[in-house]
């Protein structure tokens, strides 16, 4: 937000920032919902978020089957890393 000679400009932005939070508090308030440009953001940052996870697990599984190949072992935290279950994606983060 600026202002400027007494006249505040709102950025876009910001009134995303203030619809997103809106709708966290009142989802049923047509002030919160978000704009067609915004929703289509977000839903390419959770596409994002999942193939960057895909990613992470693919090289996990890599690392593993070559260090079962070597008759190395495998860490712990690999072996849980690599077990097969659904993991939400986290949006905005990586």
């Amino acid at each position: 937000m600026a202002t400027h000679c007494k006249r505040i400009t709102i950025k876009p932005g910001d009134m995303h920032l203030v619809r997103d939070i809106i709708y966290t508090f009142d989802p049923e308030n047509l002030l919160g919902h978000a704009h067609p440009e915004r929703i289509a953001e977000l839903q390419r940052l959770q596409r994002a978020a999942e193939k960057r996870r895909r990613q992470e697990l693919a090289d996990a599984r890599e690392k593993k089957r070559r260090l079962m190949a070597a008759r190395r072992p495998v860490p712990k935290k690999l072996e849980h890393f690599t077990k097969e279950r659904l993991r939400g994606a986290i949006v905005g983060r990586g």
